[in-house]
Order: structure tokens, then sequence, then C-alpha cells
């Protein structure tokens, strides 16, 4: 219903679904550095210096400032929302009470470390076991924290640091990952399961899906995997990018899957669908741009303005098949760029060599002569 939105100067716009043009201003001293609704979506926690809850259909403060040493990075409800879990930015967590009338914090502190990279995302604590119990990790190991006895703690070494962690709505599992390691463990035992072997890859994000059967995994080297944690007989689905995958998250009706490019690409994936499939086209170099004619249905190799590009040719191809619909179009050097006339049926190619040329790309020929450029292209 709701979409909360922190600033950097202080203070929250708090818009309604369906009316974007209006928002409530709410008044926070300092950068807000956490937001997160909770599991009703009737509290709003807002952190930066100090925590704060703020009730979405009262519009007041339902709690007295909650005061800590460090800035809040990241928070987590339990599952009935009466404990929120704080991770702060020096490598700390604590836990709040929030059914009682002071929701003072436990008086045990946590070890953290909610963010192994600068341009990672801040990664909250887990709460399992009805929010008895709390999971925690440093950069090389996990910890199972009970919270109603205060010298339970199991601590498990991990194959490598810690950027991301889950648990499954089910209570059976929690997953992390990181630089060059995916880990799945038993919630309750904190054991670790074995894993199809997911060990030699860069995964950034993990994410459980709403029912806690399927894993999704996404990773540096361009895809996103989705592998069945209840059936490890089940294959395992790739969805293929073109360049690192950042983030992936479910719906909350597990129907369809976003993931997020490096470079700012978001697409939204139908994980009903029976038509996926993935063809290939081997190509006589390397990097290079995909772009559509105005129709969407054809797409034509574009090339690459960056160093590590080689293809030295552009060509159309068909969206639906995949199959070329017309030659190669040599242009002599490196391909820098290309693009469809706005009628579709041209193509423009620029080169490293600073030729700019014109095509007929059904038939292969350059309808004018290449034109000179001063410069590049880039």
């Amino acid at each position: 219903r709701h979409l909360a939105v922190g600033l950097r100067r202080g203070g929250i716009l708090l818009f309604e679904s369906g009316d974007w043009a209006r928002s409530v201003s709410i008044d926070f001293p300092g950068p807000v550095t956490a937001l997160k609704f909770s599991p009703d979506s009737q509290q709003l926690a807002i952190g930066g210096d100090s925590v704060r809850l703020w009730s979405i259909d009262e519009s007041y403060f339902s709690t007295p400032v909650l005061r800590h040493p460090e800035k809040a990075r990241a928070f987590t409800f339990d599952s009935t929302g009466d404990r929120l879990a704080v991770a702060y930015e020096e490598g700390h967590a604590k836990v709040f009470d929030l059914s009682s009338r002071d929701p003072s914090a436990l008086s045990r502190t946590f070890e953290h470390q909610a963010r192994i990279f600068d341009d990672y995302p801040f990664n909250g604590p887990l709460f399992i076991d009805s929010g008895k119990t709390l999971v925690t990790n440093s950069s090389t190991s996990m910890y199972w924290s009970d919270l109603e006895n205060r010298d339970s703690v199991k601590e498990r070494t991990t194959q490598g640091n810690v950027d991301w962690s889950a648990a499954s709505s089910n209570g059976k599992f929690v997953a992390t990952c990181g630089s060059s390691n995916i880990q799945l463990w038993d919630s309750q035992s904190g054991n670790e399961i074995s894993f199809l072997g997911h060990t030699r890859r860069h995964y950034s994000d993990v994410h459980f899906s709403p029912d806690g059967t399927t894993l999704v995994m996404a990773c540096r080297e361009g895809f996103v995997e989705l592998v069945s944690v209840s059936d490890r007989d089940a294959p395992v689905t790739k969805l293929q990018h073109a360049g690192w995958v950042r983030v992936a998250k479910y719906s909350p009706s597990g129907k369809r899957l976003a993931t997020g490019q490096n470079d700012g690409l978001v697409r939204v994936w139908d994980l009903e669908s029976r038509s996926r499939s993935v063809k290939q086209i081997r190509l006589d170099g390397s990097n290079t741009r995909l772009k559509l004619n105005g129709d969407g249905t054809k797409f034509l190799l574009a090339g690459s303005s960056l160093w590590r590009g080689t293809l030295d040719y552009a060509r159309v191809f068909d969206v639906a098949t995949g199959s070329p619909l017309g030659p190669k179009l040599n242009t002599g050097s490196i391909l820098i760029d290309a693009a469809f006339s706005p009628d579709g049926n041209h193509v423009v190619t620029a080169n490293i060599d600073n030729n700019l040329q014109n095509w007929d790309w059904r038939q292969g020929n350059q309808t004018k002569s290449a034109v000179p450029l001063p410069l590049e292209p880039r």
C-alpha cells in the first residue's frame, strides 16, 4: 500500500499506492540510513543515528527514540513484528522487543558484519524459530544465538566471506553467499547441507521463494540460477543476463522474479511460462551490444566501444528464432556501434578506423560511400 523514501538531509516521504502525486512528510533528524515495513505493514522502522517506529494508520511515532552508538544500516522484523533486529555500521547488531511498553534493547550485542564491500547493500540479521533465534555473521563465520538463553551460541565457519544471507519461510534452511561460494545450512542445527557443489562462482545475492522450496542465486558471471532445495534431483534453471547480476527478488506470489544487472538493466521473469528457452548464437568476436528495430522483431549486433570488444561485423537476426536474416556486414575493423534506420531497412555502422557506413542489411551492400569521421566514435 505504501512506499517510503528516506532522505539524506533527514526526514521521510511516505507515498500511498494509487496517489503518487501526494506524500506525507515524516520528521526525522539527520540522514535516514535504513527503512523497513513491519510484516503487517502497519509500522515503519526508521533508522539513522537513532531508531524509531512510525504507525502508518495513526500517523505518529509509536515508540520512544531508541538510541545507540552507531548508525543503523539494516532492519529485520521477526514474523510477528514483535521483535526488530538492527544491524549497525561497525559490525554489531541488537534486538528490540516491540511488544513491551519500553522496547529497550536486549542486554546483548551480537557480532554482525552487515556489509563486506562498499558497493554492496547492507545485509540484516535473520530471525528463525519463530523469532527465538537470531542468525548473524562475521566476514567468515555464522552464529546461531538463542535469544532466550544467553549462553547458547553456535558458531559455524564459512568457506569464504559472507556478502548476503537469507532464511526460508518454512523455517528449514539458511543460505549464505559470497565472492567464491554459496552454502546451505540447516536452520535448527546450524549444520551445512551438501549443495550441488556451487562454490566456484561469485554470488552477489541469494533469496528463497515465498514457499521456501527454491533458492535463487544472482551471479557475477552474468546469470541467475534457480535451484530446488526440496528436490535435489530437480534440474537447475538458468536465466541468462548480459552482465553481472547484482540482485534477484521474488514477487510475493512467487510467480515472478525481478533481476537487476550491474549497469542498471532490470528484467522481470514469468516463472510460470512454459515458453522460456535459451538460444545461443556463436560470434566471431566478443563483447557486443544488441539493438532492436522499431517493432521489436529483429535485433542487430552493434559492437562495443569498450576496449574488450573484438567484433568486426554487424548482422541482423530474428528475435523469435535467433536465426540470421541477412549476411555479415563486414566493417573492415572493430565495430564500435551500429543502429537501424527509422524505417528498419538500413543499418549504419561506425568502426574503430573512424568510418561511418550505411548498409542494405538484407543484401549486405553499402548503399553510400563511407563517411570519414574526425575522431573515433564513442
